[in-house]
Parts: C-alpha cells; sequence; structure tokens
C-alpha cells in the first residue's frame, strides 16, 4: 500500500489549493478510466485491472513522497526515464506478465508433471542436481544438461505457445506462399516428427546433449528463431534449471494419486493445465 502523502506548505490560498488538487484527481481519475477500459477492450479483464494498476503506479511515482521503490520500478522507469505513455506502460508491462510469468509458470507445470509420471528420467535429474554445488552459478546451470534437456523436452511434448504467426517478406519463402502472407507453424507436428526424435512420444532428458534439440530447440522452436527471438530465453532457462534442481535435492515427486484429476492442456494465449490444475504429491527425502 502506498504511504499517505505528506503535508507540506504550498504557496496560495486555501481555495486555489483546493481547486488544484481536485483538478489533478480528476484528471487521474479520468486517465485511469480511460487506460483501464483499453486494456478491457484489448486483452480481457485481468489486462483491464492491470491497465489501472499500470496507470496508477505510473502516476504516482512522479509524487516527491512516492516510496524509493515506486520511483525506482519498472512502470517508473518506462513513463519517467523511457518518457513512454501510459499507454504504452501498459503494453510492456501486459508483455512482461505474459512473456515473462505466464510462460514459465506453465512450462514448469509440465516439466514437474512429466519427472513426476517418469521416476527413471526423474533419477537421473535428481543424481545430476545432488551432485551440483548445493548454490551453483550460473555456468554450474549450463552444465546440468539433464535439466536443461528435461526443460526442452517439455517443451516439446507441450507446446507453450502455439503461435506467433509469420509474414512472409519474399514471394516463396514457402513454396508457392506469395509475399505478405502470415503462416503460422504448426509447434506441435514439428514437436514430435519421428525424423528429428526417435520415439516422440517418449519423455528423454538426454535428447539435448544427443544434439536432438539444437542448441535452444530449433527443430521445434520453443523460443522462436532469428532476429525476433525471444529475448528472455537465457533468463527462462535460467528461471527452469534452478527450480529443478531446488525442488529435486529436497523432494521426490509422485503423481497425486486416486481422486485427482489428469493435467489437461488448455491454451489461451499459453498451453497451461487451467481447468483441471495440476496436483502432485513432494516427499521430503
Amino acid at each position: 500500500e502506498l504511504a499517505p502523502p505528506q503535508r507540506t506548505a504550498r504557496r496560495g490560498g486555501p481555495d486555489n489549493r483546493r481547486t488544484g488538487c481536485r483538478e489533478r484527481r480528476r484528471a487521474r481519475r479520468d486517465a485511469e478510466i480511460r487506460l483501464r477500459e483499453r486494456g478491457r477492450r484489448t486483452v480481457g479483464f485481468p489486462v483491464g485491472v492491470l491497465a489501472f494498476s499500470t496507470a496508477r503506479g505510473a502516476v504516482c511515482s512522479a509524487a516527491p513522497t512516492a516510496p524509493e521503490a515506486l520511483r525506482s520500478s519498472f512502470v517508473a522507469r518506462l513513463a519517467h526515464k523511457e518518457k513512454l505513455a501510459p499507454e504504452d506502460c501498459i503494453q510492456e508491462s501486459v508483455s512482461l506478465l505474459i512473456a515473462g510469468h505466464e510462460t514459465s509458470s506453465n512450462t514448469a507445470c509440465w516439466i514437474l508433471h512429466l519427472l513426476a509420471t517418469n521416476p527413471e528420467q526423474q533419477a537421473k535429474a535428481r543424481a545430476e542436481a545432488d551432485a551440483a554445488p548445493a548454490t551453483p552459478s550460473y555456468q554450474d546451470f549450463l552444465a546440468m544438461t539433464t535439466l536443461v534437456g528435461a526443460v526442452y523436452e517439455a517443451l516439446r511434448l507441450y507446446t507453450i505457445i502455439v503461435g506467433p504467426a509469420k509474414k512472409m517478406t519474399r514471394d516463396d519463402q514457402v513454396p508457392g506462399v506469395p509475399k505478405g502472407t502470415y503462416v503460422l507453424p504448426n509447434k506441435t507436428v514439428m514437436a514430435r516428427c519421428p525424423m528429428q526424435f526417435p520415439s516422440p512420444d517418449k519423455f528423454d532428458c538426454s535428447r539435448y546433449v544427443k544434439g536432438q534439440h539444437g542448441k535452444l530447440g530449433e527443430p521445434h522452436c520453443p523460443f522462436g528463431a532469428g532476429p525476433r527471438i525471444c529475448v528472455g530465453y537465457a533468463l527462462a532457462q535460467l528461471e527452469l534449471v534452478a527450480l529443478l534442481h531446488a525442488v529435486l535435492r529436497r523432494y521426490e515427486l509422485f503423481p497425486a494419486g486416486p481422486g485427482y484429476p489428469e493435467p489437461r492442456e488448455h491454451v489461451l494465449v499459453t498451453n497451461g493445465p487451467r481447468e483441471s490444475g495440476l496436483f502432485l504429491k513432494l516427499v521430503p527425502r
């Protein structure tokens, strides 16, 4: 919660001060309503809430009495250092929420589900986590090829982002497709191509060290490719490997058992077990 602003002496009479405060409050309220409604029309109610919060943060962070955490926040930096309009601040915040949080959290769900239902692969991954330092460095995380392989296998078996479509920049870039056409690659089919992935339905963490995933999963493009590759792919990979390292050193993973639903894919912007939920049993080691 924001601390209430401290009262400070201002020049001018009481009437001028009250009029100025009313005008500022009215302008801020009108701006927040417009931005909230724009967010709702663009993506849906949750983004409308985000639009309201972002607009409020952009306004409040400018106050000299605002806490340091708010004045140095991501929204404040966009609004005041980068000189972006509130509408642009909202779009950047939405991108950060969806691309930086939703994708990684859903991927983590599918990795843990796959490890819980494949005890042999879980044992190999745990052995690697146990052999690594308790507080790994960035290079230590990169060297955990079984855990990295688990990440790319989950991304292969559960396509997190189905799109986006690609615009052809010249004729026959894809044979028979004219320039300017949008093409949506079928990542699910790409990820289960038996010529690239023998026994494609099998969860096998060793595929990464065998080179089947390439360096960044190029055969099925979980992070895209080319000049518009995901700018956060390195952070996403690091977060997921760090999570697996921490969990596997402390717990054994099992399916939740009878009475709990099996996780089902549900695709909105990303693919996650939204409707079914994901239930696991974690047993301390």
